[in-house]
């Protein structure tokens, strides 16, 4: 049935999909050295922000990348939306 249902798409449903999108921001500060100890050269904190927002989208509710399987970009069906993610990354060098 979805098989069916993927490979027979009326042109009335298709639309413009471009976008253009803020996938990911990357915010670091690198701390002096010598400020913590001896043993620690080089300590890095970065904040990291992935999925923020659309900065230009055609079509509305409806994310371009979205997809229900590997073999159907931009079909959507039943696919999980993709999640917005923020992590802290802490980098040190001893």
């Amino acid at each position: 049935y979805y098989s069916t249902l993927a490979n027979n798409v009326s042109s009335q449903f298709v639309q413009d999909a471009s976008f253009i999108k803020l996938r990911q921001v990357t915010l670091g500060y690198s701390f002096p050295n010598g400020l913590f100890s001896n043993h620690i050269q080089r300590l890095t904190l970065s904040l990291v922000a992935r999925n923020l927002f659309f900065l230009r989208r055609l079509t509305d509710n409806i994310d371009p990348e979205g997809s229900y399987n590997a073999f159907s970009q931009g079909l959507e069906l039943g696919g999980v939306p993709p999640t917005r993610t923020f992590g802290l990354n802490l980098n040190a060098k001893f």
